[in-house]
């Protein structure tokens, strides 16, 4: 029942979407309206040494603007920020959009860890990728 009300909600808001992106003057956030991005890495977690790629649109003198910030895929086991070609791809299409954009990365765990019989020591190591989000945030 409720992905059911979720997959309805979802929809109506999609509907939605295009009458928001009309009101935003040039085709800000809706289309490529840059013809370029700047990418700086910065660490956001000087404990554990964590990066994050942040892209802008070159050119944009609007100070004021939406963040969005991706973390790369790999099972909280693998990847980076620096690997993942999707996540890579998606900021620059963002910023070229008007967006600022962040890839951040995140601590990983093992293999061995994840498959532990310790239910524990799975539910520990997304802990940790999940406050690393955290602080990239703030």
């Amino acid at each position: 029942m409720k992905q059911k009300l979720y997959l309805i909600v979802g929809c109506l808001l999609m509907l939605q979407i295009p009458g928001a992106f009309a009101q935003c003057p040039g085709g800000r956030y809706a289309n490529e309206i840059f013809s370029g991005y700047t990418v700086t890495t910065t660490t956001y977690s000087t404990p554990y040494n964590l990066q994050m790629d942040i892209y802008q649109p070159t050119g944009d003198t609007l100070s004021a603007r939406p963040l969005i910030i991706l973390a790369h895929g790999g099972s909280f086991i693998s990847g980076t920020r620096t690997a993942d070609a999707t996540v890579d791809s998606l900021c620059a299409r963002f910023a070229r959009r008007g967006y600022v954009t962040a890839s951040i990365d995140y601590r990983l765990g093992t293999t061995a860890q994840m498959l532990s019989s310790d239910s524990t020591q799975p539910i520990s190591e997304v802990i940790q990728a999940v406050s690393d989000g955290k602080a990239a945030i703030r």
